[in-house]
C-alpha cells in the first residue's frame, strides 16, 4: 500500500516540475521583430511612385535596400541586450527582422550598424568569411547581390531611382538622372543610436522608421546622381559619405 501511495506522489511531484520548468521556459523571453517603414519625406514609399524633388522635378525610387549589423537594444537598467540574429538585409519588400526572443519590459534606445562592420568585411579583416561561404539563406551570402566580388567587400546600402529633370512626365529624356547610391568602403560604415522608448509585453514587433528623401539631404542628385565609390580616394566618395551621414537623421 506504501509502495503505491509512494508511488503517486512521485507522479504528483513530478508533474508539477514538469509544469513549473515548461512555465518558466515560456517566461525567458517574448518573439520579436522590428519592422522598418520606408517613407518619402510625409509618404510611405512605394516603388515606381513620383515624389517631389527639389520643389520642382519628380523623382521615382525603384530600389531600397541596406545591411543592419549587430542590433541591440538598452533595457531599463541601461544594459544592451543584443538581437539575434546579428545581420539583416532589409528592404522595401522585406522590412521586417525577427529578432529573436527578449524579456518583458521597458527599452529606451535602439542601435545597429548600417552596413557591414569590419569583423565581417572582407576588405578589411583577413579573418571575416567570404561572401560565397555563407548559406544560400544568409543575408551575407553573395546570392544577396550586395558584395562586389572584384572588391572583395560588401555594398552597405542600396537607393536606385530616376529623376524627371524638365518635369515632363518622361524619365528618359537626356537631362533627366539614373541616380544609383551603393556606399560600401569599410570607412562608410554607420552606427546609429536611436533614443526610442519601445515596450515588450508579448509577442511585439518594434517600428522604425526610414525616410530616403532625408539621404539625400544635402546632396545634389543632378550633379552627383551616382556614387560606388571603392576607396576613400574615389571622386565619388564624399557623396556617398554624405548619403551615409544623413542615416542617423533619417532613422526615426
Amino acid at each position: 500500500m506504501r509502495t503505491g501511495y509512494f508511488s503517486v506522489l512521485m507522479l504528483m511531484i513530478l508533474a508539477l516540475s514538469y509544469s513549473g520548468c515548461k512555465e518558466k521556459e515560456t517566461e525567458t523571453g517574448q518573439d520579436v521583430s522590428v519592422k522598418v517603414n520606408f517613407r518619402y519625406g510625409s509618404q510611405p514609399l512605394a516603388y515606381g511612385q513620383e515624389y517631389i524633388y527639389d520643389t520642382d522635378k519628380r523623382i521615382k525610387i525603384e530600389l531600397a535596400k541596406f545591411y543592419v549589423s549587430k542590433p541591440a537594444l538598452r533595457n531599463a537598467a541601461g544594459e544592451w541586450i543584443a538581437l539575434d540574429p546579428a545581420y539583416y538585409l532589409v528592404d522595401l519588400n522585406h522590412p521586417v527582422m525577427q529578432a529573436g526572443k527578449l524579456a518583458k519590459g521597458t527599452y529606451t534606445a535602439l542601435r545597429f550598424g548600417v552596413g557591414v562592420d569590419n569583423s565581417r568585411n572582407i576588405q578589411t579583416d583577413p579573418k571575416a568569411i567570404p561572401a560565397t561561404d555563407y548559406p544560400t539563406d544568409h543575408p551575407l551570402n553573395a546570392a544577396s547581390d550586395m558584395y562586389w566580388s572584384w572588391a572583395t567587400g560588401y555594398i552597405f546600402v542600396k537607393i536606385e531611382g530616376r529623376i524627371d529633370a524638365d518635369n515632363n512626365g518622361s524619365y528618359i529624356d537626356p537631362e533627366d538622372k539614373t541616380v544609383s547610391y551603393h556606399p560600401g568602403v569599410a570607412d562608410l560604415y554607420r552606427e546609429i543610436l536611436l533614443e526610442k522608448t519601445f515596450t515588450v509585453d508579448g509577442p511585439t514587433v518594434l517600428e522604425i522608421s526610414l525616410d530616403v528623401e532625408k539621404l539625400f539631404t544635402n546632396i545634389n542628385l543632378l550633379q552627383n546622381p551616382y556614387a560606388h565609390p571603392n576607396s576613400t580616394s574615389h571622386p565619388e566618395y564624399n557623396a556617398a559619405a554624405r548619403m551615409m551621414d544623413n542615416f542617423s537623421s533619417a532613422v526615426e
